[in-house]
């Protein structure tokens, strides 16, 4: 592709996303007008439902009554409303009919239908397109190169619901919209058929060469870091075979840049290939940067030291609730994209206005697609303001909680005691011989006495918990224990392939609940 034509569909992007960008920092300026209309909307055209009339939405005038007459749902409470649309009843949970079901991936329980209508993908569009209007922007490099694009799950085969509706979008570029698409799948480095690709290792291998084949690759969006460093851990592995592929055009992609080729041999300096040299335009990665995913940013940072990396908002498979922008050092709440409100740790429901900077919050969603008083299971931290709208750091997961004896350590706590590091870190508990911890890290971030010193300081921190340092000295909790492993990621990521979870949604919880997780990895190192 020459790059007049891709830097021409770029400036037809932008001039496209421009408003929708310039409509939302308006909304910020009054989120309370906004939630309120979106909360009116949403009532008023489901109102027919089975849900809407059980609930008299048609009635409701105010949030105040909305919130008096429907309960916060968790999943099970929708879960027979949704499987009955699943089957094909309509007018449910909401009155347009379902377009498609996604299917979440998350690492402690098993997967969950989530409908989505017309109107629920237009409220990820006035998410996702300011925040493509605000990169282009401030960085309009990004528009001299193609993209990769890693939105939905790779390796999805073809599925319907009993009743005829598709598992999964048929195109990621549905998460634009129809004005966007065209141009958005000309701007891909990487094939979308080959996110179709069943087989891990092909998938692998052929991301790995089309995106090498990319010299002018200027952005990345990925949910997860860890699976960006997949793929260049794929290149690093195997670069001999990629680049004669590229520059021979021998393997199933047809590919034949003989020059290119040349360019990537030069690349390899001491057997390593040099990404810098690879992708000398390109300008920016989006991916997870909070909770979990924090030790992750500073290898890919190592990797393109001038390269801005960017933290995704809070983007669930169940709608948005934050976007990032340029300039803002943490994500800013979705005023648009859903009805939101947030409960803190005693229980009490605030509005987004009610907001307190330094305080975590859970969040509670109502969507276009059916969802009401949604607990989306996610904490945010107030981190600041944007206009009259607050900046949401997310947190992690709640609800997962590890309680051997009495303890109750949650993934929030276990992730604020680990505090900076490199890497990969998962605690796990264990009840055999005798109840304990064990911390298991990466042999190439850790030495022994790196790891060491990192379980003992992981275990004073515990103690910060009255109920671990009660059961630590009763002796109903041993010593936390720290294992080294070769290749953890790796060996996780094979774990959760392995109990159908997909490549795109896995990202290592640093609290797994299950008791037999020391059997995920493949080899200890004493």
């Amino acid at each position: 592709m020459q790059n007049s034509k891709v830097s021409n569909n770029w400036e037809k992007i932008h001039t496209q996303v421009t408003l929708y960008l310039k409509e939302f920092l308006l909304k910020l300026q009054n989120p309370v007008e906004t939630q309120a209309a979106k909360l009116k909307a949403i009532l008023a055209e489901n109102s027919d439902t089975v849900f809407g009339e059980k609930y008299q939405f048609s009635t409701i005038n105010s949030y105040a009554e909305y919130a008096a007459r429907v309960p916060i749902h968790e999943y099970a409470d929708l879960a027979p409303h949704i499987q009955e649309m699943a089957e094909g009843k309509t007018q449910v949970l909401c009155h347009e009919p379902i377009v498609a079901f996604e299917m979440t991936g998350g690492s402690t329980q098993g997967g969950k239908l989530i409908p989505y209508t017309a109107a629920g993908l237009v409220a990820f569009q006035q998410a996702i397109l300011p925040w493509i209007a605000d990169l282009l922007q401030h960085k309009p490099e990004i528009k001299l190169g193609r993209s990769y694009w890693a939105i939905s799950p790779v390796s999805r085969t073809s599925e319907v619901t009993s009743g005829g509706t598709p598992i999964g979008m048929v195109s990621d570029a549905d998460y634009f919209g129809q004005e966007l698409a065209a141009w958005m799948i000309d701007l891909l480095a990487v094939p979308p058929e080959i996110a179709m690709i069943n087989d891990i290792s092909e998938w692998q291998y052929l991301t790995a060469l089309y995106l090498l084949a990319a010299e002018d690759l200027s952005f990345i969006s990925v949910w997860s870091p860890t699976f960006l460093l997949q793929i260049i851990q794929e290149i690093q592995l195997n670069y001999d075979a990629l680049i004669a592929d590229i520059s021979t055009g021998k393997s199933i992609s047809s590919i034949c840049l003989p020059q290119r080729g040349s360019v990537l041999k030069a690349a390899v300096v001491n057997g390593i290939i040099d990404l810098q040299k690879v992708w000398k335009n390109l300008s920016l990665i989006s991916c997870w940067t909070d909770a979990a995913a924090k030790a992750f940013i500073s290898q890919l940072q190592d990797l393109f030291p001038d390269v801005l990396i960017q933290g995704k908002g809070l983007l669930a498979t169940e709608g948005v609730v934050s976007i990032p922008l340029l300039g803002c050092d943490t994500p800013v709440l979705a005023v648009d994209s859903g009805f939101y409100e947030f409960v803190d740790d005693n229980g009490k429901i605030r509005l987004c206005d009610e907001l307190v900077t330094g305080e975590i919050y859970g969040v509670i969603m109502t969507t276009n697609s059916g969802l009401y008083r949604y607990n989306l299971g996610d904490k945010v931290l107030v981190k600041g303001w944007k206009e009259a709208t607050p900046l949401l750091e997310f947190m992690g997961r709640g609800g997962i909680v590890s309680d051997l004896c009495g303890e109750k350590l949650t993934e929030e706590f276990v992730l604020a005691c680990l505090g900076e590091r490199r890497g990969f870190a998962m605690v796990v508990p264990q009840i055999e011989p005798h109840p304990h911890y064990i911390l298991f890290l990466d042999e190439d971030e850790y030495d022994d006495n790196t790891a060491i010193n990192q379980g003992l300081k992981l275990d004073l921190a515990f103690n910060a918990n009255p109920q671990y340092e009660y059961a630590r000295k009763l002796g109903q909790l041993a010593e936390l224990q720290v294992v080294r492993v070769k290749n953890p990621m790796t060996s996780y990521v094979n774990y959760a392939l392995s109990r159908g979870q997909r490549l795109g949604d896995i990202k290592p919880p640093v609290l797994m609940l299950n008791p037999d997780g020391k059997l995920i990895f493949s080899r200890r190192v004493t």
